[in-house]
């Protein structure tokens, strides 16, 4: 994949009105609810500490906070740097060969597994090269196992964003397999934050389909 290629498609996704649906509106105080039919799924509360540090929240106070140490604006030499010096991932390219040229997308995982599946960061630029979206993706399965592996990890993953930004300010059903098109993601929940749009949902990658969790500079609202 590369940084501009499939999955660059934030705008493209956005403006389709089916991806923006209003849930209906719910008392502040009520608490963040999954959308299944079946009981949300239950985290040993350090390890779910852990996970929430490792695999969702920023850890800069910058009112420029995308995702862990990493700033909407930050140059890719920048960005670079951060991702080397960050203990919570790992990468599948020696760092001693990682520079501006790199397309840096895909090659960084979290090192902490959601429901047994590994994601991995990837990454879209502005036209100064500064850093505009990251997005993390879970490991492509084929169609057989979207309502297994995919519903277990869209789940996992909503309940834990949702403990971190609270209820989504749009919340559909996780979209059947046969409405996500090739090359393009569709996203089903969006929760606002001081800076930017946090968007969850499906990719769907030469017919396979990950989870797709979008960092956007941008504000989104439905």
């Amino acid at each position: 994949m590369h940084e501009a290629g499939a999955f660059s498609c934030l705008e493209r996704c956005s403006t389709e009105p089916r991806h923006y649906r209003m849930p209906n509106t719910k008392d502040s105080t009520t608490p963040p609810t999954i959308p299944f039919n079946s009981r949300p799924f239950s985290f040993n509360l350090a390890r779910m500490f852990r996970i929430l540090c490792l695999f969702i929240l920023s850890v800069t106070l910058s009112s420029a906070a995308a995702y862990q140490n990493l700033e909407f604006g930050d140059t890719k030499e920048v960005v670079i740097e951060k991702l080397k010096n960050n203990e919570q991932l790992s990468s599948n390219v020696p760092v001693e060969n990682i520079g501006k040229d790199t397309d840096l997308s895909g090659i960084f995982q979290v090192n902490t597994p959601l429901k047994g599946n590994n994601f991995s960061l990837y990454f879209s630029w502005n036209d100064d090269n500064t850093l505009k979206n990251v997005t993390l993706r879970s490991d492509a399965v084929s169609d057989i196992r979207y309502k297994t592996t995919v519903s277990w990890t869209f789940r996992a993953a909503l309940q834990l964003i949702n403990e971190v930004y609270g209820d989504p300010l749009m919340a559909n059903p996780m979209p059947e397999a046969a409405q996500v098109e090739p090359g393009k993601a569709l996203h089903s929940h969006l929760w606002p934050k001081d800076s930017g749009t946090v968007l969850m949902g499906v990719a769907n990658e030469e017919g396979k389909y990950q989870i797709s969790i979008t960092f956007t500079e941008k504000e989104i609202r439905p």
